[in-house]
This record gives structure tokens, sequence and C-alpha cells, in this order.
């Protein structure tokens, strides 16, 4: 068995105060300990930008993370537990990104990963760069694949990496309620798709003029949810999985290995009635 833990830290984000909510990681830590529940290999999943929020002062936040990574990574060697969810960046380009960290214990190197779509309808663009590839953990013989929040929305980016044998993807979100529901369809449509585990934690509570829908939720490979938070609350669930499933889901109806590569093709137009000699110019 290929076991991993995971726990849903589905907290409410208090913008610009990165102690609060550093003190919220903490807690998160501190009952695991206390429960004597953090079993390696064990990985928390935090929501998007989740010890800032959304903060136009860029800088400070970037300065501010660089100090919580430091802080994040201590806490990973002592308690030998996985810490990922996404921070204001300020990356090699001196760019500003929205990046997806994974800290893992002992490790020479952090996994990252820059959200490659961002929400054209809060302008994110604006403040943030897109990323430019995906990326891939390979962890204990284990393979994550990691976005976040917009991310989901598109399709192709989950397929690379089931194309990579990726076998869980994680991702941090800031989901508001009222299109909760695409949030919690659209997990189970990658992992049914793609046939691998998901994990997407969800922000919580009111931020600003927008309320967030909870719901963070893991799925198996066949979409099925194991576990689902509520939409109201703060809350922190812990969920053991064997990543054993995919590649058995995998043999047993294998999806993969029938793709062509469709997207790649120029469609074959029939239009009727026929486009006249003044219509050619409009032909799709």
């Amino acid at each position: 068995m290929a076991n991993l833990t995971i726990t849903l830290a589905q907290i409410n984000i208090q913008p610009e105060n990165s102690s609060k909510n550093f003190e919220k990681l903490l807690m998160v830590i501190k009952n695991l300990a206390i429960n004597q529940s953090i079993k390696p290999p064990h990985l928390i999943l935090l929501p998007e930008l989740w010890s800032t929020g959304f903060t136009p002062d860029l800088d400070n936040a970037a300065g501010q993370n660089k100090e919580i990574i430091r802080e994040v990574i201590q806490l990973s060697t002592e308690f030998q537990i996985m810490i990922g969810g996404s921070y204001i960046h300020r990356n090699n380009s001196d760019d500003y990104a929205n990046t997806f960290e994974l800290v893992i214990p002992n490790a020479t190197l952090i996994p990252s990963y820059e959200k490659i779509h961002l929400f054209s309808q809060m302008n994110e663009i604006v403040w943030f760069t897109p990323g430019k590839q995906p990326s891939i953990v390979y962890q204990n013989n284990q393979i994550f694949g990691l976005s976040i929040c917009y991310d989901l929305r598109f399709p192709d980016l989950f397929r690379n990496y089931a194309n990579h044998k990726v076998e869980l993807c994680l991702l941090p979100a800031q989901w508001p309620s009222k299109r909760i529901e695409h949030f919690t369809k659209l997990i189970q449509a990658r992992s049914i798709e793609n046939q691998f585990f998901f994990a997407g934690v969800n922000t919580v509570g009111k931020i600003g003029n927008t309320h967030f829908g909870g719901s963070s939720m893991i799925t198996d490979p066949n979409g099925n949810p194991l576990i689902q938070l509520s939409t109201t609350d703060e809350e922190i669930v812990t969920q053991t999985i064997d990543l054993d499933l995919v590649k058995k889901t995998r043999k047993n109806f294998p999806v993969l290995s029938d793709q062509s590569p469709t997207e790649r093709i120029t469609p074959h137009f029939f239009v009727h009635p026929p486009f006249s000699d003044k219509d050619k110019s409009q032909e799709v």
C-alpha cells in the first residue's frame, strides 16, 4: 500500500494579518500532535494565499511570506510533515506570482508552482505574472501535481498531469459561495477524467464583500468524495488514501491509453445552408 494522510485546513483567512493566519496553522499542527495523528507521510493543505490573503501591498506581503516560509520549513522538519499552500511570492524574474509552495521535511529544495490561469474578473493579471509551466513533485515514489484555484476550470492542465502519471492533484483555493457547486463538481470531474485522487481546500466565511463556500474535499480516482467539509464553518479534517488505487483504476479501465490528440486537429466544418460568396469572408 502507498498510503498518504492528508489534512485539509479549511480556515477563514484574515486579510493582511499573517500572524493570525500563522497561528491557525500552529493550532492545526498542535492538535494533530496532541492526538498523535502525524504519521509520515502526512500532508497539511492550506487555502490559496492563506498567510496574507489577497492584498495590493504585494511587496510587503512577499516580504512577510519569506519569514513565514522559513517558519513553515522549521515546523515541517520538527513534525516530519509536508505543508502546502499558496503565497504571494516575488520570483527570480522580480515579478509577483501566486505561488504554491510544498514544503517537505528535510528537503533541500521547495517544490513550487506559479498559478498559470489568472482570474480576469478579479483583475489578477494586474497584480500577478502568470506561471509558465506545470509542476510535478516526486516524493517517496508518490507523484503529486500542483494547481491553484481558477486552474480547476482548465482541464488540459490536469490531463498533462495524468499523462505524466500523477496520482494526486493538490489545489488550494479561494472559491466564492455563489459558484461553490462548480468547485465540487469540477474536482469530481477532474478525478474521473484523469483517474487520480484530488484534494482541494477552500477558504470559508466572509472576506471583504465576498462569501467563500468552503466545501473542501478529497475525491478518489473514480470521482467519489471521500470527505467533504462544511460550506460555512472552519474545519480541519484528516483522510488517509492509498495511492496504489490510481494504478489499479487505470489498469482496470485504461481510459488514458485510449486518448487521441483531438485538441490539435483542425475540425471539419459542415455548414448548412452553404455560405454565399458574400458570407465566405465570415467563415469560421
